[in-house]
């Protein structure tokens, strides 16, 4: 009976203990940008035990900036709240002196960092006709060029809209795809030199632009930035007009302004590199017709020489023609009184899509594009004898290798007899039987047609009319950037025999170069690695050698970068060669 006693009396103490252990209350509450901005998801909620330090339990907010954890009774607890762009928010919570499955309410509103909301709501571009239809299953990228990092990478997007918030001291490029649409490409720089909101790529926004400074806080450190981003829907044969692409009255080279305006569709035809397109210049009908259609189609080639000129782009891929006056957008004929602001709207440039080729950025993401420019720009810069730095690792994409490489010279008909060379040694090349070397100069295959400045035409009322007055000019010239009244299909230079001689080393020079090839002779002018490489130097070494060598480099580490992952390649057996005031240091 007592032995009974006592084990019911065990029992009841452990029951007692094991129900004040399992008692519970529930911490619950929302999180939530300051000012009632809006509530947040996906923060991370930690609650912590003051006394022991500890983690009691952990949550995510739902969509409504909801969370709800349950902890222990008769307890002193920290709640910590943590999202990215935001500065972390603690309060205190307790459930001394509360009942067991009782609720505790917190709230913990969370300052945003310094920096812009990116709200973005992607749609059709209107045509001022159809209702305007959302843009799903978009491709979104955002990349930051200062840290070299991904950011976003939104695939098959289900949702019209997107939110980003770009911190401060960052330059972004956001890229947007979709099938059948022109890619469209933004670049950011958030307080980044002097800039404290700079937006290449969407019009009108800007601390002081309209629906963007109502949302910036005092002093700019942080605003949401609500834009529709509207994409273009590509076309067949369907003419774009260019805003804002003017020249003067019966002139066809490109003005500062209109200069502008191309730069930014230069940035649209390099996201779309797989359209070929037509560019379409249209006058209005004061002047003969005759006159209008040359002049049309003079200004038409002056902008995509522009375009050429600025980006080397293909000429397969981009065409010039004049329209004239054949195309007019309103009334405003031969016989009908117009004002200038009438006959305006026709002397307009139009960008047509006439064909699609293969699609070089196909597959390849936001960031793989981005480096690639990268080292677009490193290899001009190399062909410019520029300093240049390569970062140990870098791997260098296969297509600007082959644009560095191109085709083996150490394979030509001018070093087939040179034995294999040794992996410390540039190639020796022996030349042949001494010839006369007769230098060929390019040609030019017709005449070059220039043009006189014509008449000034009434200030009170312009007119579309040019006068013409040509010369011969036979000597060979080369097409400079911008040169009025010349139009590329008038000549034609021939580049193919073009050489540019070496450079002697300078007596003062320091630094190091990469020797990629040598001779018991100098070289002839005609030999191709002058016709493959820009800025040759040329040394006669005291062993008599004549060494050939490519790069400026500050430091070994780079030259070595590019000794290994570059010249090695194309040319075994280069090496790095360091000088000290022109003064040969490795042999």
């Amino acid at each position: 009976m007592i032995q009974n006693t006592f084990l019911l009396t065990i029992f009841s103490l452990l029951v007692l203990v094991s129900t004040a252990i399992g008692q519970s209350a529930t911490i619950e509450g929302y999180v939530y940008e300051t000012n009632n901005r809006g509530y947040l998801n996906l923060a991370k909620v930690t609650v912590t035990d003051k006394k022991t330090n500890s983690v009691v339990n952990k949550a995510i907010t739902d969509q409504e900036g909801f969370f709800s954890v349950p902890v222990p009774l008769n307890g002193d607890y920290t709640v910590k709240a943590e999202k990215d762009v935001f500065e972390t928010k603690m309060i205190e919570a307790s459930t001394k002196g509360i009942q067991a499955n009782a609720k505790v309410y917190v709230k913990l509103p969370m300052q945003r960092e310094p920096g812009y909301l990116f709200d973005v709501t992607m749609a059709e571009k209107w045509d001022g006709k159809s209702e305007v239809d959302a843009i799903q299953g978009a491709l979104v990228e955002i990349y930051n060029n200062t840290t070299e990092k991904e950011e976003l990478v939104l695939k098959d997007h289900p949702d019209p809209y997107f939110k980003f918030t770009f911190e401060k001291g960052n330059h972004y490029t956001v890229m947007i795809r979709k099938e059948g649409y022109f890619t469209k490409r933004m670049e950011a720089y958030v307080d980044v030199d002097g800039c404290i909101l700079c937006f290449d790529g969407l019009d009108d926004v800007s601390p002081s632009a309209p629906g963007a400074s109502d949302n910036l806080t005092a002093g700019h450190q942080m605003g949401t930035i609500i834009s529709n981003v509207e994409l273009v829907p590509i076309r067949m044969n369907e003419g774009i007009a260019l805003k804002n692409i003017y020249y003067d009255v019966a002139k066809w080279d490109i003005r500062p302004d209109a200069a502008a305006e191309l730069d930014k569709l230069i940035v649209t035809l390099q996201s779309n590199p797989s359209l070929v397109v037509e560019l379409g210049s249209h006058t209005d009908s004061r002047g003969s017709d005759a006159a209008n259609m040359s002049l049309s189609q003079k200004r038409a080639e002056s902008a995509v020489n522009y375009i050429i000129d600025k980006t080397g782009m293909s000429r397969s891929s981009i065409t010039a023609r004049g329209y004239g006056e054949t195309k007019l957008v309103n009334k405003c004929k031969d016989g009908v009184e117009c004002s200038n602001r009438q006959h305006q709207k026709n002397r307009r440039t139009e960008l047509k899509i006439i064909g699609i080729q293969s699609d070089p950025m196909e597959g390849r993401s936001l960031a793989q594009i981005i480096k690639a420019e990268r080292f677009d720009e490193m290899l001009a810069e190399i062909q410019n004898q520029e300093v240049v730095e390569f970062k140990a690792g870098d791997e260098i994409p296969e297509e600007i290798r082959q644009q560095i490489e191109g085709t083996s010279a150490t394979t030509s008909t001018d070093v087939a007899s040179t034995p294999p060379p040794t992996q410390q040694q540039a190639p020796v090349y022996t030349p042949p039987t001494p010839s006369v070397q007769k230098e060929t100069t390019p040609v030019v295959s017709e005449p070059i047609v220039q043009q006189t400045v014509p008449p000034k035409a009434t200030p009170s009322e312009p007119k579309e009319t040019m006068t013409q007055n040509t010369k011969t000019n036979t000597s060979p010239s080369v097409r400079p950037t911008q040169k009025v009244g010349v139009s590329a299909a008038e000549y034609e230079v021939s580049t193919q025999n073009i050489t540019r001689p070496p450079k002697r080393l300078p007596d003062n020079y320091s630094g190091f170069k990469i020797e990629f090839f040598t001779s018991r002779a100098e070289l002839p002018l005609s030999h191709n690695i002058f016709v493959k490489h820009g800025n040759i130097t040329l040394e006669q070494r005291k062993d008599g050698l004549y060494s050939y060598s490519l790069g400026n480099f500050p430091n070994k580490n780079s030259a070595e970068n590019f000794l290994r992952d570059v010249m090695n390649r194309q040319y075994p057996g280069s090496r790095v060669i360091k000088y000290s005031n022109g003064r040969r240091l490795t042999q």
